[in-house]
């Protein structure tokens, strides 16, 4: 069977009233393709599995409506004796202005990609001991979106890239007693970040002390008119190494069932989050003129140090679980877990801690020394080395009538809070900043 459907209620037309491609037809793209193989590579003994699936998706986005200066007022505000910042004049050939209307319509391209590819090997020592090794990987990328006739249009791109790496081996010592053994490796990094053609304040003629190198607009908005930008680069990066064993023995009327996982974590952030910096202008004269002002709860200027870690920890826990069958209508289920919580380690000493007496004092940060004493209410002390010993530790005694035996299930770890520090600037001149 084959279907097609096409929304009834597609433009045939573009915002400037251009015929849409394909003549007019829905511009929603999506193409899926992949397959699969597998077979044996020593007859009895070893078998294999591959697969691959690709997704494309292309489509023109929705239209987005804004407010930019018109050329009759960029003429009106320098007749009547007003001089155009020389940042903001690099900036006025980026806008899409007309003639005399302030009004436009325009879509950002989603551009999408998805592949997938699965493998897998099992072999067969023996009867008794049998192999598994498995690999997976998923891919997503969003393409950044930025044209130079239209900086309105800017918009950030992503790429998650996930790996997952499995041995499982299973044992068979009898009939009653079975051991399975798994080490896994899982990655996942996450990065995004603007089109590397876009331009920074400071290409565009800021004179503000600190930007990041790689070019980045957070955010520039005018009071009533139009507002652009997005997140900065960054990156996200966890590296997760799991060992788990497990054990099954069957003794007469007990099904017992015992073992233990270690997990190794490990969490990277390097996030230029806030570093390129807010401007606000309240009217479109200030924006002109190049003048930052707090207007309707924006501040002129914001901007911040980014947020950078490079955390570790080791979750862990064993079992016991014995599933006694009285009679067959009576199973006692009796389990004992222990979890020890262990804290996460910032491996650079990078944790905030926050006290308002600290602040009030004037106390500087003894981990970072250099640090400005107006930053010290961020970051007043050193926070304790974190010690091996754990911070919590859970112990689980269960009775269930009736149950099945399962394996432990992985710690739950506690949410570590996460500190952003912004400096804000209310009420700024030009000077320094945007001349």
């Amino acid at each position: 069977m084959i279907h097609y459907t096409r929304n009834f209620f597609a433009p045939l037309t573009q915002p400037n009233g251009s015929p849409t491609k394909d003549m007019g037809r829905d511009q929603l793209k999506r193409n899926q393709f992949g397959g699969t193989v597998g077979g044996p590579i020593i007859h009895d003994k070893t078998f294999f599995f591959a697969g691959f699936q690709g997704t494309r998706l292309r489509n023109v986005g929705s239209p987005t409506n804004s407010t930019v200066p018109s050329q009759a007022d960029i003429t009106a505000f320098t007749a009547g004796g007003g001089a155009i910042d020389p940042a903001i004049a690099n900036l006025l050939p980026l806008l899409p202005i007309q003639p005399t209307s302030r009004s436009v319509t325009f879509v950002r391209p989603d551009i999408q990609n998805f592949n997938e590819v699965l493998g897998r090997v099992d072999h067969a020592f023996s009867q008794n001991d049998r192999l598994s090794v498995r690999y997976d990987y998923n891919y997503f990328s969003k393409a950044a979106v930025f044209v130079p006739t239209n900086i309105l249009t800017y918009a950030d791109g992503s790429k998650i890239a996930n790996q997952n790496y499995l041995i499982h081996e299973t044992h068979v010592f009898r009939s009653s007693l079975v051991n399975d053994f798994r080490f896994s490796y899982a990655r996942e990094k996450a990065t995004r970040g603007p089109a590397s053609t876009v331009p920074s304040v400071q290409s565009l003629g800021s004179m503000i002390p600190f930007q990041p190198a790689a070019h980045a607009i957070q955010q520039i908005r005018v009071n009533g008119f139009f507002s652009f930008g997005d997140n900065p680069q960054a990156a996200f990066v966890r590296n997760n190494f799991t060992w788990s064993d497990d054990v099954s023995w069957i003794k007469g009327k007990h099904d017992l069932c015992f073992g233990g996982v270690i997990e190794r974590s490990r969490v990277d952030l390097n996030n230029l989050f806030f570093q390129p910096a807010e401007f606000s202008f309240p009217s479109l004269s200030a924006f002109l003129s190049g003048a930052l002002g707090d207007y309707s709860g924006n501040v002129a200027f914001r901007q911040g140090a980014g947020e950078f870690k490079n955390d570790r920890d080791t979750f862990s826990g064993v079992y016991g679980q014995d599933s006694y069958k009285i009679n067959s209508r009576l199973t006692v289920n009796l389990g004992l877990r222990y979890e020890p919580a262990l804290p996460w380690r910032e491996i650079k000493g990078r944790v905030e801690q926050f006290r308002l007496s600290g602040l009030i004092a004037g106390v500087r940060s003894t981990q970072f020394p250099n640090a400005p004493p107006e930053c010290t209410s961020r970051a007043i002390q050193a926070f304790p080395k974190m010690a091996s010993k754990p911070v919590g530790k859970t112990l689980h005694l269960a009775l269930a009538l009736p149950t099945t035996c399962s394996a432990m299930a992985r710690p739950a770890c506690a949410a570590e809070p996460v500190f952003f520090m912004t400096r804000a600037y209310q009420g700024l001149s030009t000077t320094g900043l945007w001349m």
